[in-house]
């Protein structure tokens, strides 16, 4: 079962930049637009430049990992997000962004450390909630998965990344009936969040044998053109799902 692993970048230039040193704030600025305008390189000069005159910056820091993170630079965006974390180690939304990058990098036990944090800092933060929840989906404990994701439902209904991990959890509890609630749901809160989709097809094909229902989720997951490793492996499954129902329908 594919996990949806979700991937949730925080800027922390929401934040008033009071107290600092006017060239760094400037700096700042000019990072963030970079980051928006998907000039990461540019963003990363930038900072890099801010740094050199607040070495101790905790906001500095944490949009230097915001930009090697969304560069693709995960070691940099590790340590950034980590000196980040050690000159302020209240700022939720680095443990985030650290936390959310452990995901991607499937280091489950150092992502449920991050989110652990975050729900201590800030129990209503429904992304923290989220992120523990896969994270202990990795390490396969369901309860605590299932505990999360239902917490973080409670606090987002409409969160489609939430109602897919909890479909995901009644799957592993042999609970296919619920799993299908729970897809629907994320399907009802986010129409174009493709992991739910591809998860309901896999759910009906290989647990409900439901093929009509397979080969419609599947095919409303290509239609969104998922920049995916396994959209041409979902053509050939949809492939064979229409041959087998053609041989059906045939006296």
């Amino acid at each position: 079962m594919k996990g949806g692993l979700p991937t949730v970048i925080c800027s922390c230039l929401l934040f008033v930049c009071l107290g600092c040193h006017s060239s760094v704030e400037s700096y700042l600025r000019t990072s963030q637009v970079r980051i928006r305008t998907g000039d990461y390189s540019g963003a990363i000069r930038t900072l890099l430049k801010a740094r050199s005159f607040m070495e101790t910056n905790q906001l500095v820091w944490h949009e230097l990992g915001v930009a090697y993170h969304l560069a693709g630079d995960v070691s940099n965006a590790v340590y950034a997000y980590r000196k980040a974390i050690s000159l302020n180690p209240e700022v939720v939304e680095t443990r985030l962004n650290l936390g959310f990058l452990y995901l991607t990098l499937r280091q489950a036990d150092l992502a449920k450390r991050e989110f652990t944090s975050c729900v201590h800092l800030r129990d209503s933060e429904a992304r923290a909630w989220l992120g523990l929840g896969y994270a202990s989906l990795l390490l396969r404990e369901t309860s605590n998965a299932e505990r999360a994701f239902v917490e973080a439902i409670r606090l987002r209904t409409n969160y489609a990344r939430a109602w897919n991990g909890w479909a995901i959890v009644q799957i592993q509890r042999g609970k296919y009936a619920e799993a299908a609630r729970g897809f629907e749901r994320a399907y009802e809160s986010d129409p174009k969040y493709a992991p739910a989709l591809l998860n309901y097809g896999i759910l009906a094909l290989y647990h409900l044998e439901n093929y009509p229902l397979a080969l419609e989720k599947f095919n409303s997951y290509l239609q969104l053109n998922p920049n995916r490793p396994d959209t041409d492996h979902v053509r050939l499954i949809v492939q064979d799902l229409e041959n087998r129902l053609k041989t059906v329908g045939k006296p």
